[in-house]
């Protein structure tokens, strides 16, 4: 019995090293993506947040989820709907990316104290989280662009080369 537990253990550890690499190479791709056609990776965060919000509406009516738990999910989905204004240069000190942040914080922490009080597999917690509170988070970073002002060249202005004598 000790050798099938280690092999599970094993199991799990390569399975969730299957899980990151997979996810890296999903961000890596749709940040691929969005530097060659960022209009497209815009419709796209914008119906799935729509999928999302639906999918809020169903818990809410259906399935009995806390009042003010989906409430607050779907407000911060509404305010990545108001990221996709500025999209694809997000300003990190605009008042919608820290609005965006704190509800995002504040979704996962209710949303992780709604499941520990009740019981649902791990498969089930995951497949939630995926789609319901991190999927739309992880699109935005990886499809960031990069400012124009951000670029290495502009680092000569601040650090002149030293000239040869």
């Amino acid at each position: 019995m000790v050798i099938y537990q280690l092999a599970t253990i094993i199991s799990y550890v390569v399975f969730i090293c299957f899980v990151f690499i997979a996810l890296v190479a999903g961000m890596y791709y749709f940040s691929e993506i969005s530097e060659e056609n960022p209009s497209k990776v815009s419709r796209v965060i914008r119906w799935l947040i729509y999928l999302i919000l639906a999918l809020h509406v169903g818990f809410l009516l259906f399935e009995g989820f806390p009042f003010l738990f989906v409430t607050i999910s779907m407000l911060t989905h509404v305010s990545y709907l108001s990221l996709l204004q500025e999209f694809p240069t997000i300003k990190v000190k605009s008042k919608r990316f820290i609005i965006s942040v704190v509800g995002a914080v504040l979704s996962n922490f209710l949303w992780f104290k709604y499941f520990l009080s009740v019981y649902v597999s791990l498969i089930e917690l995951v497949s939630f989280f995926t789609l319901c509170a991190w999927i739309v988070p992880f699109i935005f970073f990886s499809s960031l662009i990069t400012d124009e002002e951000l670029i290495p060249t502009t680092l000569k202005k601040v650090f002149p080369k030293k000239q040869k004598i």
